[in-house]
C-alpha cells in the first residue's frame, strides 16, 4: 500500500508516461466545477492577464482565454507531459498569440515583475515544496492589487478521516485548512487575505485569495 500511496503521489504531482497522460485528461475534466467556484469572485476583466501555475492538461486555460478574448492566458506546469497536453488542448489559442503554456517551477517563474492581473493556481499547492517561495514568486508576478486564487478539493478538517495525515506524506502532499492557507498568503506579502469553503463538497472544497499590494 506504502508503494502504491507514492507512485499514485508521484504521479499527481509530476504526471509522466502513459499513467500521467491519463491521469492528466482525467484531471482537466474533473475539475471544472471546482474551478467554476474558484472563478466566480475574482470577476475577470475581459482584458485581463491570467497566469494559471500548475496548469495540468489545459482545460482551465481554455476557460481562461474564453473569459479574457482581449487579453492573454499564460499556463505553466511542472511536468513536460502536462506542457504537452495543455498545448496541444489549446493549439488554436497558442496559435493566435493568445496563450502561451510553458513548463516551470513555481519558485522561479520565468515571467517578469509585475506582468499578471490574476494568478491561480488549482490542485496543485499541496504538492509544493517551499508553498512560501511560490507564492512569494506569485506576488512578484502580480501587477500592484492584482489577484491570487489557490483552490482545492482536499482540505482540514473534512480530509482528517477520508485522508489520514500518513497517507498524504506518503502520497507527498500537505492537508491544509482555510486558516493556515490565508496566513501563508499573509505571510507571503498578500493582502486582503481571505478563504472560503464547502465542507460538504468532495473531501473539503477549499479556495484561498489575496491581493498583490498597491505600490506605496
Amino acid at each position: 500500500m506504502k508503494l502504491i500511496d507514492q507512485f499514485i503521489g508521484r504521479q499527481i504531482r509530476k504526471p509522466s508516461g502513459l499513467p500521467g497522460r491519463l491521469l492528466g485528461h482525467l484531471m482537466a475534466n474533473e475539475h471544472m466545477a471546482l474551478v467554476d467556484w474558484m472563478l466566480e469572485p475574482l470577476e475577470i476583466s475581459v482584458s485581463d492577464r491570467v497566469l494559471d501555475v500548475g496548469c495540468g492538461g489545459g482545460m482551465t486555460l481554455r476557460k481562461l482565454q474564453n473569459l479574457v478574448p482581449e487579453g492573454f492566458v499564460a499556463g505553466l506546469d511542472y511536468a513536460p507531459a502536462m506542457v504537452a497536453q495543455a498545448r496541444g488542448r489549446n493549439k488554436s489559442a497558442i496559435a493566435a498569440g493568445k496563450m502561451d503554456v510553458v513548463q516551470g517551477d513555481v519558485a522561479a517563474l520565468p515571467f517578469d515583475s509585475a506582468s499578471f492581473d490574476i494568478v491561480v493556481g488549482v490542485e496543485t499547492l499541496y504538492f509544493w515544496p517551499d508553498p512560501l517561495a511560490g507564492l512569494m514568486e506569485i506576488r512578484r508576478v502580480l501587477k500592484p492589487g492584482g489577484r491570487v486564487a489557490q483552490v482545492m478539493d482536499i482540505s482540514k478538517p473534512s480530509a482528517e478521516a477520508a485522508v489520514p495525515e500518513n497517507v498524504a506524506e506518503r502520497m507527498g502532499f500537505r492537508v491544509y485548512a482555510g486558516e493556515e492557507l490565508a496566513a501563508l498568503l499573509t505571510e507571503a506579502g498578500f493582502v486582503e487575505t481571505r478563504f472560503t469553503a464547502i465542507p460538504e463538497r468532495a473531501k473539503g472544497w477549499l479556495c484561498a485569495y489575496g491581493t498583490a499590494p498597491a505600490l506605496s
